[in-house]
Formats: C-alpha cells, structure tokens, sequence
C-alpha cells in the first residue's frame, strides 16, 4: 500500500480475504509480527540505517518463525512503500550522500527463493496509474499485483 488510507485498508482487507480463499488448500497464513521488539529509530544516524536495520530485524523474525512452524506453513507479511521490493537499491540522504538500502523483501527472497513472492496492493484510488504498478513490478521484480475487489482478486499485470 502507498498511503495507507482508511480506503485502502478495506479495498486490502477483501483483496487478502480473496488470497486467503484462493490459496485454501494449503491452509491459513500464518501472523507474525515480524518487528516486534525492534529499535526506535533514535537509536541509528540516519532513516535508511534505522530502515535496512527494521527490514533485517523482520527478515529475522519471519525466518526465525517459519523455521520453527509446520514445514508446509506460510505466512503474509505486511508492509507498506517499499519494503517489499525484491532489489538492494541506492537510497538519497538528505545530504546527497547515497546509502545502499537493502529491503526486506530482498532479504527474504533471497533466503526463500522462488517460495517468496513479493505483491504490490494497488487500490481502486491507484488504479490507472500505469506509472505505479510499472514502477512497483519493476522493484519487485515480478509481475504479480493485488487489485481491489472492484478490480479483480489477484492478477497478473
């Protein structure tokens, strides 16, 4: 999600409930709170430090979990802007200075593989908006978006 506006949670709320039913047979997806204990952002020089500090600490967390769940278990993890992309990429500082940022979807797909996938929830307020999605599947590196309910369930754009 981009905003995270009162829409968009419900427009995500049936798109998740959709997942949910289409992917039945394999059972519910797991909770996990993937940051919580985590470090105030105090505690670190800059935002992109504090950001790949929470994204390696969640990357850990779900990792750790799923490593001690039912071997067939799965989880969705929640995350806004772009935590989910699938790529390390250069992040500006406000003095210019450029730091590597490294997301949590990087970090699981790198540790999952093909088994993670990385999903870009656009809204019905976002929908026309080829730039996002194009840019969003870029970062991911995949094809795979969730549109609303009034959009379709899950489809590849």
């Amino acid at each position: 999600m981009l905003t995270g506006g009162r829409l968009e949670n419900d427009d995500m709320k049936y798109a998740l409930l959709s997942l949910e039913q289409t992917t039945r047979e394999t059972g519910p997806f797991m909770a996990i709170s993937a940051e919580a204990g985590a470090m105030s952002s105090e505690n670190f020089a800059n935002l992109v430090d504090w950001l790949n500090y929470r994204d390696e600490y969640a990357a850990a967390t779900v990792i750790g979990t799923l490593n001690n769940a039912h071997p067939d278990a799965k989880a969705l993890i929640l995350y806004g802007g772009y935590h989910g992309i699938k790529t390390v990429y250069d992040e500006s500082l406000d003095n210019g200075e450029k730091v590597k940022r490294t997301p949590l979807g990087y970090r699981l797909a790198e540790h999952y593989g093909a088994a993670f996938t990385s999903l870009g929830f656009f809204s019905d307020i976002h929908i026309g908006r080829d730039d996002l999605a194009d840019e969003w599947r870029r970062l991911i590196s995949g094809p795979r978006i969730v549109l609303s309910k009034d959009s379709g369930l899950l489809q590849d754009i």
